[in-house]
């Protein structure tokens, strides 16, 4: 059966490496610039203090990693829960002077409905035993069980509750997501074919210079009728950082809910065709650069 242990440092330096690695803080990293960057043992003290660690001695640091440790292993159910559709059962946490009596769930799901169900707690599947300190071989703290969920259980955002002999003992999110992601009935029984474009990079008798919307709207016409191609993939076109030196760079971008204002087609603007000072403007200034060419 597997066995979860929590292992002590034998030093501040290892103490630290370990509990900011528990803690989801790499140990190095690559920047923009294809540069290897080695964190340090004081940016990783920083960094687990900034995030209200005790750091000042390795007991302390030993502490912390043993709270968290138990707070991540020994809680009945983490605070979300992530499955698939064709899971049958749920990871819970137990402590061994619970492994008696009655479980009740309760799952509320996002429509409003409830499925409800019970199990005594003896029949539950052990999949696993929790180990914390130094604890020596003998009966452990706590138990990791398979907990089956309803075969009518819907995809979605639920919430799930568990009671144990009349008493709440946990709640947690539940998403149930779908085994695979979406394929369109196209693709189901054949394949398609593209290619990629950067659409900053197209050129055509209209544009201002750079590939606009409406370019991009042609490209794909053309690209179906044409050549018979399904898709066509393109740049990020999200809103840029309006600063040095990450102004440039579409893998940077300043919102995913606003569209790079440089892919506008200024002509198909409704106000640039309603005002006739800036469409004169905008025809003076294309005359000139055509008689300079």
């Amino acid at each position: 059966m597997p066995q979860l242990k929590f292992e002590r440092a034998t030093s501040y330096e290892e103490a630290l490496a370990r509990a900011a690695e528990e803690c989801g803080i790499e140990r190095e990293y690559w920047d923009i610039f294809h540069k290897k960057h080695e964190v340090s043992s004081d940016v990783r003290r920083r960094m687990l203090a900034a995030l209200g660690c005790n750091v000042s001695t390795t007991e302390t640091v030993e502490q912390e990693r043993a709270k968290r440790f138990q707070e991540r292993w020994t809680a009945v159910l983490p605070k979300t829960l992530v499955i698939s559709e064709s899971d049958h059962a749920i990871a819970m946490t137990l402590p061994a002077s619970s492994s008696n009596g009655s479980l009740h769930f309760e799952i509320g799901l996002e429509d409003g409905q409830h499925l409800r169900g019970r199990i005594e707690a003896a029949q539950l599947r052990r999949a696993g035993e929790v180990h914390i300190a130094d604890m020596q071989a003998g009966d452990p703290l706590w138990f990791r069980y398979e907990l089956p969920l309803p075969p009518e259980l819907p995809l979605g955002y639920h919430t799930i509750t568990l009671t144990l002999s009349d008493e709440s003992v946990a709640q947690s999110h539940l998403i149930v997501c779908p085994n695979r992601a979406y394929l369109p009935e196209s693709l189901e029984h054949g394949r398609t074919a593209g290619f990629n474009v950067a659409l900053y990079g197209l050129r055509s008798d209209r544009n201002w210079g750079c590939g606009d919307f409406t370019d991009l709207r042609e490209l794909a016409k053309w690209a179906r009728e044409e050549i018979g191609f399904g898709f066509i993939g393109v740049n990020p076109l999200h809103a840029l950082h309006n600063r040095e030196p990450y102004n440039t760079s579409p893998y940077l971008p300043l919102s995913i809910f606003y569209k790079n204002l440089i892919y506008i087609d200024i002509e198909s603007v409704p106000e640039f065709k309603s005002s006739l000072c800036a469409r004169q403007q905008f025809h003076s200034e294309r005359v000139q650069k055509k008689i300079r060419r």
